[in-house]
């Protein structure tokens, strides 16, 4: 893989651009109350502290056991070049395979592969039926199960795990990688909900969504995704006990590992 592309050294701005200012929550519609509900959430950005994190997270893992999408949001919006990442896991792995980063690296392998699917099948990536040869009436219908579909979102299922990353993606807008699958296939395989509203959830919420990412993975939960042998349904029981013995780790407890 080739090297990133050296920083630029001086910035050329258009001069007729006029003078404007950022919008306030308030010029952008929202409402008193739903403003006040997020005064004490503070989000650093950036590439400085994208930067920060990255060389944090690879000089400890993976015996911090941090969750490596933490850096998702830092790619999602630009701050942080996953080729950039990549190299300095080759760097630190001298070259070699090194198997600390095999997790990180299989993540950034799976999200160039969603990239390239999306631009092959750019007009069916979104349908029910994915990639496969079938009609729509042999999906759930995208209006259908209403009332499970909304126990979901609001953590009120079943099922305490599932409650309890429904909550946290609501609240902060993350979740680890293998608790998405988890609630991804919960929704799918035990709601029988259709898959793209559950996609279109994790867009609506997730900091670091990605288009081809998020249906790409969620097309495979459903079993019609563009992998054939990566169709299949996940036993998201097995994975909490593999993954979370102890429970969803809080956000605070995984940042500050």
């Amino acid at each position: 893989m080739r090297q990133p592309i050296p920083f630029p050294t001086n910035f050329l701005t258009p001069p007729h651009l006029e003078d404007t200012k950022i919008p306030s929550l308030k010029d952008l519609g929202y409402s008193v109350e739903e403003i006040k509900s997020v005064d004490d959430i503070y989000i650093l950005g950036g590439e400085d502290t994208a930067l920060s994190i990255m060389h944090a997270l690879l000089s400890t893992f993976p015996e911090t056991e941090q969750d490596p999408l933490i850096l998702g949001p830092f790619i999602a919006s630009g701050a942080l070049s996953p080729i950039l990442l990549y190299n300095n896991i080759k760097k630190l792995g001298e070259g070699k395979k090194d198997k600390r980063f095999e997790k990180i690296v299989d993540i950034l392998l799976w999200r160039d592969y969603f990239r390239f699917m999306l631009k092959k099948y750019p007009n069916i990536f979104f349908k029910p039926q994915g990639t496969k040869n079938s009609s729509p009436q042999d999906h759930p219908a995208l209006d259908g199960n209403e009332e499970l579909f909304e126990k979901w979102k609001s953590g009120h299922t079943e099922h305490d795990f599932i409650n309890s990353v429904m909550i946290q993606l609501q609240k902060t807008g993350y979740i680890p990688y293998q608790a998405r699958l988890i609630a991804a296939s919960y929704l799918v395989h035990e709601y029988q909900v259709n898959w793209l509203r559950g996609a279109s959830w994790y867009e609506e919420h997730l900091l670091d969504y990605s288009p081809a990412t998020v249906y790409g993975q969620w097309s495979h939960i459903a079993g019609v995704g563009t992998s054939e042998k990566d169709n299949k349904a996940l036993d998201w029981q097995k994975l909490i006990k593999t993954h979370f013995p102890n429970g969803l780790p809080k956000l605070d407890e995984i940042l500050v590992k």
